[in-house]
């Protein structure tokens, strides 16, 4: 993996942190884990985030997970948690359902 790849998975793996984090916020810890470790493509062993596959669709994914139990309210926190990432993920690498 080149340091450009790298690069990208590190954003993805921080969105996924911080969607998770805020999501935590909400529904708390223990509910928000369970969700985030159902989704394929991500898996979490010791607090550490690995993303296999395509990261946007696991990233997608996620929030769709969220939204089955807490709806469009899920989606808006995931939106608001990605506006902190640094540097941010572009148009394209965003999922639909986080633009």
């Amino acid at each position: 993996m080149n340091d450009l790849e790298n690069s990208k998975s590190s954003r993805y793996i921080t969105a996924v942190k911080l969607i998770t984090e805020e999501q935590q916020k909400v529904i708390g810890r223990e509910i928000a884990m369970q969700l985030v470790k159902s989704v394929n493509g991500i898996d979490i062993r010791n607090d550490l985030i690995e993303i296999t596959g395509d990261p946007k669709v696991a990233l997608n994914d996620l929030v769709k997970e969220y939204a089955k139990l807490f709806g469009q309210i899920s989606v808006e926190v995931s939106k608001e948690a990605i506006k902190k990432l640094n540097p941010p993920l572009s148009a394209n690498e965003l999922p639909d359902n986080l633009k």
